[in-house]
Order: C-alpha cells, then structure tokens, then sequence
C-alpha cells in the first residue's frame, strides 16, 4: 500500500540559520548587495504532500512542497528573491540490508 501524509503549518528559525542562508555580512557586500543581519523568527508556512511504497526490497517515494515565506523575518535581505516557490522530487532505493528482527509498528 503506499502511504499518503499531508503537513501543512508555519515553519520558524533561529538567527543562526537565518543568518547563514540569509545574511550578507560586510565581507560579501557589492554595490547591488548590502549587509544584512537576520534574525530569529517566523520563516513562512509550509504545505507538504508526500507518498512512498516498499515493495520487497524496493522503498520508493516522492513529494510536492509549496513554501510561502510572505511575512518571514529575513524578507528584506538581498538574497530573497522570491516570496513562494514550489518543489518537487522523487526516489527509488534498494535496500541492501535488514535486521532479522523485526517488530509491529504502532498504528
């Protein structure tokens, strides 16, 4: 059977991860980049649906993600281009190896 599961809600970040895919410090400022220092907070909303399958030794799967970052602490950095994007991705695994004991999981 394959497994369907569906999130949707807000994301949020510290100020050093901002600060890392965000920030321009003063070494990396040009003429059409200023400095900018991000803070923690609110990263914008996240809409998620995925599926995947194991089929012997088989394990596939794929997703859609759409983020919205209208409202994030980090939209006036330069780096920020786009408020919204859509993702999408998938892939197939063998799986090489697994333990002889195994258990139910919970339902």
């Amino acid at each position: 059977d394959w497994k369907i599961t569906l999130s949707l809600g807000p994301q949020w970040g510290n100020a050093r991860y901002h600060q890392y895919i965000y920030g321009v410090p003063d070494t990396d400022v040009t003429a059409t980049r200023p400095a900018y220092s991000a803070s923690a907070g609110y990263s914008g909303s996240r809409l998620t649906l995925a599926t995947q399958k194991r089929h012997g030794r088989w394990w596939m799967g794929g997703f859609v993600r759409y983020d919205d970052l209208h409202g994030a602490v980090f939209n006036e950095s330069p780096l920020v281009k786009e408020t919204h994007y859509l993702a999408a991705g998938v892939a197939v695994a063998w799986v090489i190896a697994q333990s002889q004991k195994q258990v139910e999981a919970a339902p």
